[in-house]
């Protein structure tokens, strides 16, 4: 690859935002706890945990702000996806 091509790639790569990263990881550590695990597999709907996502934003993460959404790039909301299953959060995050 020549030196214009390498530039060109870096010019293109996204980085995660440690912002995004970091709420999504305290959130999860506060709301995926055994307790919470093991009442979502009893049937009981983690509202406390879904409320905290929906307040944040990163239930509709990479909604574009001119649809009134935080805007934030897709690596991000793969990202948050990733941390969701990381810690085993019991919520429809995906959807």
């Amino acid at each position: 690859m020549t030196n214009s091509n390498q530039a060109q790639t870096h010019d293109t790569l996204q980085t995660i935002d440690p912002l995004i990263e970091d709420t999504a990881n305290r959130i999860f550590s506060d709301y995926c706890n055994f307790d919470a695990l093991c009442a979502s597999e009893q049937g009981e709907w983690q509202g406390p945990l879904w409320q905290a996502i929906q307040e944040s934003g990163l239930s509709n993460i990479d909604t574009p702000e001119s649809l009134n959404g935080p805007g934030a790039a897709t690596i991000d909301a793969l990202n948050v996806l990733r941390l969701a299953g990381y810690h085993g959060a019991p919520v429809p995050i995906a959807d």
